[in-house]
């Protein structure tokens, strides 16, 4: 008998390396039948539990056909086959159905599975199917539903797996410049109440604690923050806690204009567009320093400098901030050239009387410094 149960422990804890991990739970139905290969409307009939993936005997769900959306070899009223849960795969529990439930089925056919009419039905992931009832599910009716997945599949080529400029740097301060607003903020929850285009996006609610730079939304306001909608390259929201302090570089444009206090989060596969703080600070650095680096990451960007290389007067152009005051430092690190009273958004430097060679340029901005090299020729 111990030997009996050792051998199953070990073939289940062998299979457990092959088993279906989840970061998260989407419930977002359209959003995860993006990449779907075939939907039916079907009527769930019996389950068994027929199919044997090697130790585990997998749920099969008998269906009969009702009506489907795309290519479909078997034809309406015949029976389809689902294999749903078996213990460790990523694949639905069938047993939460009735026989005589209606539901729209997002299924994916499955390569391993030789059978015709045989599909699988993900869902220990996220939600792939929905129950029609009184001919309709969640306000919408069956031909409403079949167009909006319809609509999602024609945008898959959009969708963000190519994060085009946005690159997919996952350093947050590669990312500072590309956002519109930065912000310290706190979490409290997510749903799903902004909807553009069909697809509702996660929208979270942050309590403003602090603002770097120019932010409309006073601190302690709400602000709605937009998330991922399985096409855009927006954060996953659901990765966040309740009570997380995060600092957010955010974006005030998401295919439309957003309402005021209203912004989106790039990331995900897109790379990291916020830091969590956690006891007062993120990687060694306290919020102080965070902000600092923050201030300079956008400096950086948006100044221009021009002529370079320069031969006498070098113009520094800051389109957003005032600029300050600049300074010159040589390789020795002294300062050659000054000027305390710019005050304005382009400053003019005088180079002319210095070597040729290779310079420091110090900008003070609003926003902060910024430190850019030039060369004298």
């Amino acid at each position: 008998m111990k030997k009996t149960l050792a051998l199953g422990f070990l073939l289940v804890a062998a299979k457990l390396g092959f088993a279906c991990s989840c970061a998260y739970y989407e419930p977002n139905f359209y959003k995860n039948s993006l990449y779907s290969s075939h939907f039916a409307l079907a009527v769930f009939d019996t389950l068994h539990y027929h199919y044997d993936n090697e130790v585990f005997l997998g749920q099969t769900g008998y269906f009969i056909l009702a009506d489907t959306l795309g290519d479909f070899n078997t034809k309406i009223g015949d029976p389809i086959f689902v294999t749903g849960q078996d213990g460790v795969n990523c694949s639905e529990n069938l047993n939460r159905f009735t026989p005589g439930d209606t539901l729209l089925l997002a299924l994916l056919a499955d390569p391993s599975l030789v059978e015709q009419d045989t599909f699988d039905l993900h869902g220990l992931c996220g939600k792939h199917y929905l129950k029609i009832e009184n001919g309709q599910a969640a306000g919408l009716t069956i031909p409403e539903i079949k167009t909006k997945i319809a609509d999602v599949q024609a945008r898959r080529s959009s969708a963000c797996l190519v994060c085009d400029e946005y690159g997919g740097f996952y350093d947050f301060f590669d990312n500072v410049a590309k956002a519109s607003s930065h912000c310290i903020a706190v979490f409290h929850r997510y749903d799903y109440s902004y909807s553009y285009d069909g697809l509702a996006s996660q929208t979270g609610y942050f309590e403003l604690l602090s603002t770097i730079g120019a932010f409309s939304t006073p601190p302690t306001d709400t602000i709605l923050v937009i998330g991922e909608d399985g096409i855009n390259c927006g954060e996953r929201l659901n990765r966040f806690s309740s009570g997380d302090t995060l600092v957010l570089a955010l974006s005030e444009g998401f295919h439309e204009d957003l309402a005021e206090g209203t912004f989106h989060l790039k990331g995900g596969s897109c790379g990291d567009y916020h830091l969590k703080i956690t006891n007062g600070q993120y990687g060694g650095l306290s919020i102080s320093q965070i902000e600092e680096q923050v201030r300079l990451a956008i400096a950086e960007k948006v100044l221009t400098l021009f002529p370079n290389p320069v031969t006498d007067l070098l113009t520094v152009l800051s389109p957003d901030d005032m600029i300050l005051r600049t300074e010159v430092y040589d390789m020795s690190g002294r300062v050659v050239v000054s000027n305390d009273a710019v005050n304005d958004y382009t400053a003019e430097i005088n180079l002319g009387s210095l070597k040729n060679g290779l310079y420091n340029i110090l900008i003070y901005s609003e926003n902060g410094k910024a430190l850019r090299k030039v060369i004298k020729e």
